[in-house]
Parts: structure tokens; sequence; C-alpha cells
């Protein structure tokens, strides 16, 4: 799958759980490729302004967010 496509995957995660953990989007039995796609896809979503990462405090949990777009 390219990146576009984990990208897409990552906005309707997003449609049904509007506050989801970082560490949720990673799991070590998919491989490697699969994990490199899923931070790729995110910092794209980022850098497009569709995902806002939150964290608390240093070494808490991250939250990844869509933006409403108007």
């Amino acid at each position: 799958m390219s990146v576009r496509e984990h990208m897409t995957l990552i906005l309707r995660r997003l449609q049904l759980d509007p506050l989801l953990a970082f560490s949720a989007l990673f799991e070590v039995s998919e491989g490697v490729q699969k994990m490199v796609a899923y931070f790729l896809a995110l910092l794209e979503l980022a850098r497009e302004g569709l995902v806002r990462f939150s964290q608390q405090e240093a070494y808490s949990p991250i939250y990844l967010q869509a933006v409403e777009v108007f």
C-alpha cells in the first residue's frame, strides 16, 4: 500500500475515534515496512494540516486528532 492509502486509512480511523493514541496505529506483527508507511503518512497529514498531535507532558502518550476543515 502507498503512503497516500495509509493517509486515507488514518483519516477513516479518526472518524471513528476522534482522539487516537499514536501507538494504536502501529502493530509490530505488521512488519517494519508497514510501520514506516504509517509514520510517513502521519508526517504528510501533519504537513498538510489535516491532523494535530498533542502530548500533555514529556514521556506521556501522544494523541492525534483530525483537524476540522471549514
